[in-house]
């Protein structure tokens, strides 16, 4: 009868304790979680600041390479206007030289 006495007394104490252990387990899991949260924050933050400047450098760099491809081209453009120009300047002349005048 002692033994069975004792054995009750033993687990009412243990299922007493149990919830007070639980809440201690659930704080320390709560508090390890929301570590682990905000370093993903942290990290995320990061991230993105560092994918801003990328993103800005290589904006940068497009803007630079289209100026120089605009300037090329009508560099291009420019010089091919002028010879045709030029050639039918030159097509013109010849055509009222070998063509006679009918007015």
């Amino acid at each position: 009868m002692r033994v069975q006495r004792y054995l009750i007394i033993a687990l009412i104490g243990a299922l007493l304790a149990a919830p007070a252990g639980a809440q201690s387990v659930k704080k320390v899991t709560s508090k390890a979680n929301h570590e682990l949260h905000e370093a993903g924050k942290g990290i995320k933050h990061g991230a993105k600041e560092a994918g801003g400047e990328i993103h800005h450098a290589l904006t940068k760099v497009g803007k630079g390479t289209k100026k120089v491809a605009r300037k090329a081209k009508h560099g291009l453009k420019k010089s091919k206007a002028v010879a045709h120009a030029e050639l039918t300047k030159a097509g013109k002349d010849v055509k009222r030289a070998v063509k006679p005048d009918r007015s």
